[in-house]
């Protein structure tokens, strides 16, 4: 589930820029907000944002973030303990950082 919603941003976010790096859709955006508001900008901007919300909700589906948290129990429950310290630390770490730069 939380794959289907990351390749639908990526693909909404690579539709509207032609990239994936942070910085060249942040300048994009700048350029975008130096335009008069018209209805191609809008859909722009709805586009965008729809990425956005669609990245976002991957990350926090697999970080376990509440309402989404529900399948973390039934994972977890019968692996060894360290497979789950592992798991249930060092991808969560890496996502944290990941949602942070994609925020600010």
């Amino acid at each position: 589930v939380s794959t289907s919603f990351m390749l639908f941003g990526v693909s909404l976010l690579y539709g509207i820029t032609g990239t994936l790096n942070f910085v060249e859709i942040k300048h994009i955006l700048f350029c975008l907000s130096s335009f008069s508001s018209s209805l191609d900008s809008s859909i722009v901007y709805l586009t965008l944002n729809l990425g956005f919300l669609f990245l976002l909700i991957s990350f926090f589906f697999k970080l376990g973030i509440s309402p989404l948290h529900f399948w973390l129990p039934d994972v977890y429950e019968g692996s060894p303990t360290n497979v789950t310290a592992f798991f249930a630390l060092v991808p969560k770490t890496a996502l944290l950082v990941i949602t942070a730069r994609l925020l600010f």
